[in-house]
């Protein structure tokens, strides 16, 4: 005998409340981040009074719509976003919101860019404009840029560009540091330090 599959339970949040009769009409999720991920839920205007969910419920108001699916035990977030449109709509059961929330590109600040490079000589910290990347691929060759010094010493890993020690000259240079490969919680230590730097002594 065939065990029967339990229901997909979806539930939708308004500004952290539970809104537990509003309904999932579509979720969208962004594809190799060229689309925003967008959500269409449907509720009751006056459950919105009635159980003080979402006060402003307007769009732009930064009202935060979250959805959650729970399937066999398990539960996985699908979207998160604000408030962007808000629609009328007349259903059998009554007058009806249509919200639409979405993703937006400003919910994630400004992007990391640039990596911190000690200078050799001043011995000071300075960022170099380009792209962040951990242990780049050169000439087919998977190659370190990271620092060898302990992630939770007193000064964080920084990186070390390898065409720059490539000389025993150069090397002396940097004293006879070769810059070693990033492992994750290096580089993860460095991101968190980088971004959060007023909470790191």
């Amino acid at each position: 005998m065939s065990r029967e599959r339990a229901a997909a339970v979806w539930r939708v949040y308004i500004n952290s409340v539970e809104d537990k009769l509003a309904r999932v009409l579509d979720v969208q999720e962004s594809l190799n981040g060229k689309t925003l991920d967008t959500a269409v839920i449907e509720v009751d205007p006056a459950r919105i009074q009635q159980d003080g969910i979402g006060i402003r419920i307007r769009p732009n108001m930064a009202d935060v719509i979250s959805i959650s699916c729970s399937y066999e035990n398990k539960v996985l977030w699908h979207h998160w976003g604000v408030v962007s449109e808000i629609e009328p709509h007349q259903s059998p059961d009554g007058p009806r919101l249509r919200i639409t929330s979405r993703l937006e590109p400003w919910l994630w600040s400004v992007p990391l860019t640039g990596m911190l490079l000690k200078n050799p000589e001043t011995k000071l910290l300075s960022p170099r404009n380009g792209d962040l990347v951990f242990n780049p691929t050169i000439d087919g060759i998977d190659e370190g840029n990271c620092s060898p010094l302990d992630p939770t010493a007193t000064e964080a890993n920084y990186f070390i560009d390898p065409d720059s020690v490539r000389t025993t000259t150069a090397l002396k240079l940097h004293g006879n540091r070769a810059p070693v490969k990033w492992t994750l919680p290096k580089a993860v230590y460095y991101l968190c330090k980088t971004l959060n730097s007023d909470e790191f002594s």
